[in-house]
């Protein structure tokens, strides 16, 4: 019996696809960042209920602004190569082998063993920009300062320092 003191049960109210999107969008002057759940590559993860079909949110993010895609072998491909941008004015739809082209056009079927695909990105998992004043190296790795000064803040504050 949810929310009811009188004894009488009340539906779930399941939120519909576009509450639930723009709950989880970050607007930004160029890219909008999916804020909720992404897979190990970046992408946002749609599932609005338990056994729900999943979907990316940049899929999302074109039918809701674009309408209806008429084929699962079109893909919502990225003009900015960030997978979290969800921004309508960055997305294109494309085949597989087109999407695979204007990645290799842009650079980006570098092979990620020799660790160039790390050196193309421009952004850190959490959506930080790796710039100059954002940026630190650390070996070979490039550390984002923001999500560095996150972590040891929840660190001192877990070991009361």
């Amino acid at each position: 019996m949810r929310g009811s003191r009188s004894g009488q049960s009340m539906p779930i109210r399941r939120k519909t696809l576009d509450e639930y999107f723009w709950a989880r969008v970050q607007k930004t002057d160029d890219c909008w960042l999916w804020t909720g759940r992404r897979d190990s590559n970046g992408y946002g993860v749609v599932q609005l209920y338990a056994g729900a079909p999943r979907t990316t949110a940049s899929r999302i993010s074109w039918i809701l602004h674009n309408g209806e895609i008429e084929s699962n072998k079109i893909f919502v491909c990225h003009k900015c190569d960030y997978p979290p941008c969800v921004n309508p004015e960055h997305l294109f739809l494309g085949t597989q082998k087109e999407n695979l082209l204007d990645a290799k056009e842009k650079g980006r079927l570098n092979n990620p063993a020799k660790g160039s695909w790390a050196r193309n990105k421009t952004h850190c998992s959490k959506g930080h920009p790796f710039s100059e004043e954002n940026t630190y190296r650390w070996n070979t790795k490039r550390i984002c300062r923001t999500c560095h000064k996150l972590l040891e803040r929840d660190r001192r504050a877990r070991h009361g320092n």
